[in-house]
């Protein structure tokens, strides 16, 4: 049963319940509301009309699709994937000559971090991750140029989660340990001169490469060790107030800090990592190449 929602007429038939809603409809509005229904039809273009407007939008649309076909004829621009490691062997090798003062490679790095009385503090008042990312941070920041430049060792991007790349020394394997004294001896002095300089290119590469774990966990063991060291001189220096219990609770407070609180050193870190990675990371390059075919 169908009913019509103007006068609540029943129609068992759906056919002629339309032609009534249509007549009902009309004759339910006032006579304001039918003449606004008859200025906004005055607008409507005819069907003759519409047909021009459709056939004119086809025209231009049959017009663009020839000029896109001509620029993409012509001119091919292409997106590359980008291999990061190449890019920053390319763009960003550094040297001492940038006016930095800190540690130029990663080696470097770990033979350079030194731990004061200071950063102990700072793991003391705060915890181990802070303590750690204190000393890797005045690190940081000493390895910033007078332009502003950040030539730090170490360096991560925003769309590599937790992932690092490091600029290194290569290692370079020797070729064996034990030479043949005379075929040396009979050798010419210039190819010498030319295998001590090939040696010597070698020796001098340079170049970032993929941050590993056993990379990773190198830092974080140099870390361990030398905090280690500095607790042991601050403990030390303070053997006189061993009898205090205020001291034994310091002391106590102190190592626990020091043995990293509830957390394993797997996941200590991780969240130095995970820290590390927030304070380091930047936008990746974006770099498009134009291949104009001719």
């Amino acid at each position: 049963m169908h009913t019509c929602l103007y006068c609540h007429r029943e129609y068992q038939r759906k056919v002629y319940f339309d032609r009534h809603v249509v007549a009902c409809e009309f004759l339910s509005k006032t006579n304001k509301e039918r003449e606004l229904d008859f200025e906004e039809l005055s607008d409507t273009p005819s069907t003759r009309e519409l047909y021009k407007i459709i056939m004119e939008l086809a025209s231009k649309c049959n017009q663009l699709e020839t000029q896109m076909k001509d620029i993409t004829k012509w001119a091919n621009i292409k997106k590359q994937k980008l291999n990061i490691v190449d890019w920053l062997n390319e763009h960003r090798l550094h040297n001492n000559t940038n006016n930095s003062k800190g540690p130029t490679y990663f080696n470097d790095l770990l033979n350079e971090i030194k731990i004061t009385q200071d950063d102990l503090n700072v793991l003391f008042e705060t915890d181990y991750t802070n303590g750690v990312m204190h000393v890797l941070k005045r690190y940081l920041d000493m390895n910033i140029t007078n332009n502003g430049i950040v030539l730090f060792p170490m360096c991560a991007f925003t769309t590599k989660e937790n992932v690092f790349y490091i600029y290194t020394k290569s290692e370079v394997e020797n070729k064996s340990e034990v030479e043949n004294k005379s075929e040396v001896e009979n050798k010419s002095e210039v190819e010498n001169k030319s295998e001590v300089e090939n040696k010597s290119e070698v020796e001098n590469k340079s170049e970032w490469v993929l941050c590993d774990n056993e990379s990773y966990k190198k830092l974080m063991y140099l870390l361990d060790k030398q905090f280690m060291g500095a607790f042991i001189e601050w403990q030390n220096k303070n053997k006189h107030k061993g009898s205090s219990d205020d001291f034994a609770l310091i002391y106590s407070k102190n190592m626990k800090k020091m043995m990293g609180g509830v957390f394993t050193r797997e996941q200590l870190y991780s969240r130095i990592k995970k820290e590390l990675y927030t304070y380091i990371r930047c936008e990746p390059p974006n770099i498009l190449e134009y291949e104009i075919d001719y």
